[in-house]
């Protein structure tokens, strides 16, 4: 299509009012990606059994940087099944330079959950030492996880 024509057909479709038809284009693009699931992709790329905890909530894929966000889910921790357990929250969040993705920096935003144990009168996590060795999740995956708690706290 040369450049006249396209230019032609440009004015057909949204008149001389150019400025329109950018900001239409623009919002195409957000909706386009906005509705957009990424969690097949993150899933396929993130170890195995972490969806078993955490849900993604963003996935923030840019030029150079690729940002991806877990929370943790309310699930209470097995080891406090028998006490009385009240979701409070997330810790800060944590962030992990992980693996480059496609030659992007990987960074995941990571939000530990606590819970107030209304039992033991105390907050509470989850134990990833007892979760390494009941699930799919790596000792690897849980030791990291296990220093963040330690981060998270202080």
């Amino acid at each position: 299509m040369s450049g006249a024509l396209a230019l032609d057909h440009t004015e057909q479709l949204w008149g001389k009012d150019l400025k329109k038809m950018e900001t239409s284009i623009f919002a195409l693009k957000y909706i386009t990606v906005s509705v957009m699931s990424w969690d097949p992709l993150v899933r396929f790329i993130l170890p195995d059994g972490l969806f078993d905890y955490f849900e993604l909530s963003e996935f923030k894929p840019g030029d150079s940087e690729v940002h991806i966000y877990l929370e943790e889910l309310n699930i209470d921790p097995v080891e406090y099944q028998d006490d009385k357990l009240e979701s409070k929250g997330f810790y800060e969040e944590i962030k992990m330079h992980d693996y480059p993705l496609r030659g992007r920096s990987c960074i995941m935003h990571i939000k530990r959950r606590r819970w107030m144990n209304h039992t033991q009168e105390k907050v509470v996590t989850r134990n990833w030492e007892l979760v390494a060795k009941g699930t799919q999740i790596s000792g690897e995956f849980a030791s990291f996880l296990k220093a963040m708690d330690r981060l998270s706290r202080h």
